[in-house]
Order: C-alpha cells, then sequence, then structure tokens
C-alpha cells in the first residue's frame, strides 16, 4: 500500500507524516507498540508528492552511475561526520551489480563535481554531510523564507554553502533518476510556502524521485539509513521499498535510533517505482539464446529437411 501525501497547503506538507500512527490496542496491554507506525510496516509505504507529473522512467536495465559528493565538516568548521564509513557502505552496496559505477568526491570540494558532471551522464545523485537552513526576509513583518543550504569545502579551505536553487539548476536535465540528501533539514518543506525552495526546487528540475531527512538526524544513524538504502536499491527493489529497508537499518540500531526512523522523507514524481531494475543475470541470458537458436534450428529442420524425408 503506497499512501500518497499531496497537498497545496503549505503548513500541511510541512507535517511529519512518516510518524502517523494508527493504534491497534493489544488485548493484554494499553501501551501503544512501535507496529503502530505506518512508516514502520513495510506493506505500507509514505510517499509525497507536489505535482501530479508522471516523469517517464526507461523500464530495462541500464549502467547505474551514481556520484557522490561527501563533505565532513571538519574544514568547514562543523562537527566531523564518519564520511569513510558512509563510502564504504555505498561501495559494499553495489559489489556484484553490473554495470554500476560509483564516482566519489570525498573532500567535499565542487569543483571537481562539476567538471565531472560536464562529461559525464550520472543516474544518481548522493550527497552527505551537513545541511543548514536559512531564513530570508520576505518583507512583511516576521514573514520569512527558508532556504536550505549543503555545507561544502571552499577551494581555499573553510565553509561554502551550495544553496538549494544551484544544487536543482545543476542536476536538472541530465537524465538523474534519484537525488540523495544525506544531510540534516535537507528534505522539509517550508510551512510558509512549500514551493519556496529546497525539495521543490529538485521537483522542478523533473528529478524523478528525492529523499532527504526533514529534520536533523544522527550522523550514525544516516549512515545506517544509507545503507540499507543502497543494499535495497542494488538488488531492484523500488525506492519506496528501499527507504522502507532504510528506516529500519535505523530502527534496529541498539542505542539511539531514537525518532530518526522517521526523518527520512521521499517524493516521487513517477509512477515507475523501480529506478534502477536489475540487470538480467548472463546466464539466463545464454539459456535464452539457446533455446532461441533451438528453435531456429527446429523450424530449418521443418522447412527444408523433414519434406526430404517424407519424399524419399
Amino acid at each position: 500500500l503506497r499512501i500518497q501525501i499531496y497537498t497545496d497547503e503549505s503548513a500541511l506538507g510541512a507535517l511529519p507524516w512518516e510518524y502517523v500512527y494508527v493504534w491497534a490496542p493489544v488485548r493484554d496491554s494499553t501501551a501503544k507498540k512501535d507496529t503502530g507506525f505506518l512508516a514502520l510496516d513495510r506493506e505500507i509505504s509514505i510517499v509525497r508528492y507536489l505535482n501530479d507529473a508522471d516523469i517517464e522512467v526507461p523500464v530495462g536495465p541500464d549502467q547505474v552511475k551514481i556520484v557522490a559528493l561527501l563533505s565532513d565538516g571538519a574544514e568547514s568548521g562543523h562537527q566531523q561526520l564518519d564520511m569513510a564509513r558512509e563510502e564504504d557502505n555505498l561501495r559494499q552496496a553495489l559489489v556484484g551489480v553490473g554495470g554500476a559505477e560509483l564516482k566519489v568526491f570525498n573532500k567535499g570540494k565542487l569543483g571537481g563535481l562539476l567538471d565531472w558532471l560536464t562529461e559525464n551522464n550520472a543516474k544518481e545523485f548522493h550527497f552527505a554531510g551537513h545541511g543548514t537552513i536559512e531564513k530570508e526576509p520576505l518583507g512583511k513583518a516576521f514573514t520569512f523564507r527558508e532556504d536550505r543550504n549543503l555545507v561544502l569545502v571552499g577551494e581555499e579551505g573553510g565553509e561554502q554553502l551550495w544553496d538549494d536553487e544551484k544544487v536543482a539548476m545543476e542536476l536538472g536535465d541530465r537524465g538523474i533518476r534519484l537525488v540523495v540528501l544525506s544531510a540534516c533539514d535537507s528534505g522539509g518543506l517550508d510551512p510558509k510556502s512549500q514551493f519556496s525552495a529546497g525539495i521543490p526546487a529538485l521537483i522542478q528540475q523533473k528529478i524523478p524521485a528525492v529523499v532527504g531527512m526533514q529534520f536533523t538526524v544522527r550522523d550514525a544513524n544516516a549512515i545506517a539509513f544509507c545503507h540499507r538504502l543502497y543494499l535495497a536499491l542494488a538488488s531492484g527493489k523500488s525506492i519506496d521499498t528501499a527507504v522502507s529497508e532504510g528506516r529500519h537499518g535505523i530502527y534496529q540500531r541498539p542505542m539511539d535510533a531514537g525518532r530518526d526512523w522517521g526523518v527520512p522523507v521521499l517524493y516521487l514524481q513517477t509512477n515507475k517505482a523501480v529506478l534502477f531494475p536489475k540487470p538480467i543475470e548472463p546466464m539466463l541470458i545464454n539459456w535464452a539464446l539457446l533455446f532461441v537458436s533451438l528453435g531456429v534450428l527446429g523450424a530449418w529442420f521443418a522447412l527444408h529437411i523433414l519434406p526430404l524425408i517424407t519424399q524419399a
């Protein structure tokens, strides 16, 4: 069951629907159980839509090119994050996936990424690092617009903010199927105007699927989420199934999962949720070619040899 959240009201769209709870009383207890959270039910997915577009995604298997920008925060004056583990998880998830290619920029600098995007056709963009929100006055008293930024490292060191509109403009019209922003506050909506910036800017650039974090999230939990997310995607599962697996990756952590399993949010604007179909196994291709060859041989025998045998 896919629960589709679509609303024109900014305040409603900004609500954390991923924490919706359905009370299911247990006979011998009046305490709430975590099984009541719909987002933790693997048979239910909660997906957000900002429009009714249906972007076409190729059906057949294709080479999966993933480009990742990792920024650990150390050079930009923020808490240092475990980007080595993040990169390891990305690489491990793609082991054995035919045709998969991963390019990682792990210094948090923008220049190399922009050059690579100019010369290559990525199917997915992944960012891991810090995110910030800046409030921009709109002219009326006590009214602000929320601008969301990814925290990078400048070419000369120090903090460089990559604002949401520039992110969207750079990633748009490149055939990218999925954007994953593993950064605090990268996936929330502005309660005053849900089309102001951030995720909506990516949606306007016709990115079929976007995953972000609607609140702050612990580093270890974000890593656990992405680990399970990519394992599921690499096995050919749908993006909403992969997000559900990522939530459970957080939930199953022994100590500090807290409420972080509900922080990831998924935005879609395609009906084809399997963004990266699993490549056909070479052995299956060989068997298929064998049966086709036998069929052709049988037809040739029936047309040319069988009539001669009948006449004899």
